[in-house]
């Protein structure tokens, strides 16, 4: 099945995108790899693994692009890098965002919300408040620090990407959504 620039399996389970590998690392996220981080997380080996591994550009324009046809437009993807700081959660980081996935895909999806919202809020608070943070005698403490950042970005209307601060993940929401997501959290 076609959806977008993506290709899915018959079940709709995997989604195939085709993309471009770029062995470099963009100066506009040049940023995170200097950013002071007292918490030591990502750790400096992830760190220096996620620039080793280069970059995806796909061909996804923005939703609410100003060009007239964002079909000539390319994004640039860290999921790479992203699928290595998920490994390197630990137990409860990892239950926090499988808990917090959960219910936004079976309670407010529809709000407006989205999954890569609280991975970003989890990379985010990860970066701030360290591993000391993320034990199982805080986890319900983790939850509500995960759910007063999104409430704290949804109030402001800008979520920073992890990469490119620069870049605001709520860019084109709808006022209509970002009220949506307001009342759900």
């Amino acid at each position: 099945m076609l959806h977008g620039p993506c290709i899915s399996d018959s079940r709709g389970a995997v989604d195939h995108l085709f993309c471009f590998r770029a062995m470099l690392w963009p100066d506009v996220a040049e940023s995170w790899l200097i950013r002071n981080r007292s918490s030591m997380w990502p750790p400096a080996d992830v760190i220096l693994n996620s620039v080793s591994q280069g970059i995806l550009l796909v061909p996804i324009g923005s939703k609410f692009g100003s060009t007239e046809d964002c079909s000539f437009e390319w994004r640039i993807s860290f999921s790479l890098q992203e699928r290595d700081l998920i490994h390197s959660f630990n137990y409860v980081q990892v239950l926090c965002y499988k808990i917090c996935k959960t219910l936004e895909k079976d309670f407010i999806s529809e709000s407006g919300l989205c999954s890569y919202f609280i991975k970003t809020a989890i990379f985010w608070l990860s970066e701030e408040l360290g591993n000391n943070f993320w034990i199982p005698e805080n986890f319900l403490q983790c939850i509500h620090e995960i759910q007063r950042r999104l409430t704290y970005w949804f109030v402001y209307g800008y979520c920073p990407h992890y990469f490119i601060v620069e870049n605001n993940l709520f860019e084109g929401l709808l006022p209509v959504e970002r009220k949506l997501v307001e009342v759900a959290y």
